[in-house]
């Protein structure tokens, strides 16, 4: 699975160290270098901005450009004892990692001169990280956030620097000197420091680093068909944790979001939903998580919904859900054409009534149409499905949008949109494509992609500086 992730948090992981670097240099007296660094992060955000121009625009015109940028939002922040860590794990692991910033201490305490300063430092941008996870949520409720690990970044960086500014100054400031409250300090860092170690060891030696021997993709295989799924899943969980974007549902940081078949798509995890169908979706599971609604499989399965799956634990570690996702599971078990699907480690699936394919074909006489039947399964997804189509029928796609074509042996057929759907009505029959048509606007898009490389690419040759046995041979020339 393609974790698109880490792509968008590029820009953000270039700031995050272009301001870091900075930093250092303005606490060593560096001013100038510091400027250097801010500007080059800029000019690499602003080159990969270019280099995916296409992406660019599109983010910037959606106007939930944050979610589609981050795919997460801080909606359950660490408690005081993980924040302090700087950790997000919870319990006994964030006692233990409380070491850790104890052991920081210790430069503040014992160390001098340019140690002591850039201690200090390390010191700052642990509290910026304090600062920003505390007080994000409370600042911008609900909004798009990056995750907490992310802003948690700066401040590990931070106390790691601290740390190894301790050892230094233990090394010069303390070493040699008379027994007092400095060599009693730096044993009790020393000390503060193994105890946050030790913990992490089990998770060293298993292999895995703490993380759990199966994922979402292993638990949910059993339900996955053989050939291309003609189906959607829609995701009810943490928005910080859910395998797609997701619409915010007003209920305890909780958010929606859909994916067709269980593995989420590159398209997936940039792109909230966004048609007028997938929108109706959501707006349907929150009418009945309300309470407005028993009926909800009927409604879905009409949508192409066959499973709805609650995730209360991403790690797919515990059976049992949490209490901020129990009721949400409650009020699903409360419909009355849900069947749930027990045994699903990590999350709670439940399977609608027989759904309506995605991609489907079905018989037509005037403007009224037969029953449908799954079709075009073959081909290339999720951008060209491949599949028979009988002469004077239609060819249902279950998709938002306007972007498909039909390509026939003797036309192309655009689609007729209704009801969220698209129609292609066929005439003459036979062996047909169903093609994802690319908008004009994209391919001028990556046009001007092209073009603007290639002008980076020129600007940067003329700020090549010469090397220096290319200038020494010139000047003997």
């Amino acid at each position: 699975m393609l974790d698109t992730t880490l792509i968008c948090h590029t820009p953000f992981g270039v700031v995050i160290l272009s301001v870091s670097i900075a930093l250092v240099l303005v606490a060593s007296g560096d001013s100038a270098r510091a400027l250097a660094s801010i500007v080059a992060g800029a000019s690499a955000i602003l080159t990969l901005a270019v280099v995916a121009l296409p992406t660019t625009i599109e983010l910037l015109s959606n106007r939930q450009r944050l979610g589609s940028i981050f795919g997460r939002t801080i909606v359950a922040p660490p408690g005081r004892l993980s924040l302090f860590a700087l950790t997000t794990e919870r319990g006994w692991l964030a006692t233990a990692s409380i070491g850790v910033a104890i052991a920081a201490v210790l430069v503040l305490l014992v160390g001098r001169g340019w140690r002591l300063r850039w201690g200090s430092l390390g010191w700052v941008l642990a509290a910026a990280s304090w600062l920003a996870v505390a007080g994000a949520d409370r600042v911008w409720p609900g909004a798009d956030l990056p995750p907490v690990q992310l802003m948690l970044a700066p401040g590990a960086i931070g106390l790691a620097m601290s740390i190894g500014l301790g050892v230094a100054s233990f090394d010069t400031d303390v070493l040699g000197g008379r027994f007092g409250w400095r060599q009693m300090a730096s044993g009790f860092a020393t000390v503060a420091f193994v105890a946050a170690t030790l913990p992490f060891l089990g998770h060293l030696l298993d292999g895995r680093w703490g993380q759990s021997s199966t994922d979402l993709e292993t638990t949910v295989r059993a339900l996955e068909p053989d050939g291309t799924p003609q189906f959607r899943v829609a995701w009810v969980g943490r928005r910080d944790e859910l395998p797609t974007i997701s619409q915010d549902l007003q209920r305890n940081g909780l958010g929606i979001g859909l994916t067709t078949g269980f593995r989420p798509t590159p398209d997936d995890q940039t792109s909230s939903p966004s048609s007028v169908q997938e929108r109706a979706i959501v707006g349907q599971i929150a009418a009945a998580l309300d309470g407005e609604s028993h009926a909800l499989g009927r409604i879905l399965a009409a949508q192409s919904v066959q499973y709805v799956v609650v995730l209360h634990d991403a790690e797919a570690r515990s059976i049992e859900p949490a209490t901020d996702i129990a009721s949400t599971i409650r009020s699903l078990g409360e419909q009355l054409d849900l069947e749930p699907l027990e045994g699903f480690r990590g999350l709670r699936v439940f399977r609608t009534p027989p759904a309506r394919p995605l991609r489907a074909v079905a018989s037509r006489t005037g403007e009224s149409l037969g029953d449908l039947s799954p079709a075009f399964d073959a081909g290339h997804p999720p951008s060209l499905f491949t599949g028979q189509a009988p002469e004077n029928s239609s060819v249902i796609l279950g998709l938002g949008g306007s972007d498909w074509v039909l390509e026939t042996p003797s036309s192309t057929i655009n689609p007729i949109v209704a009801d969220g759907r698209q129609r292609f009505d066929v005439g003459s029959g036979g062996t047909a494509s169903l093609r994802y048509d690319t908008p004009v606007r994209y391919r001028l898009a990556i046009v001007l992609q092209l073009l603007a490389i290639v002008v980076l690419t020129l600007m940067a040759r003329g700020r090549t500086p010469a090397r220096p046995g290319r200038r020494s041979s010139e000047s003997n020339s």
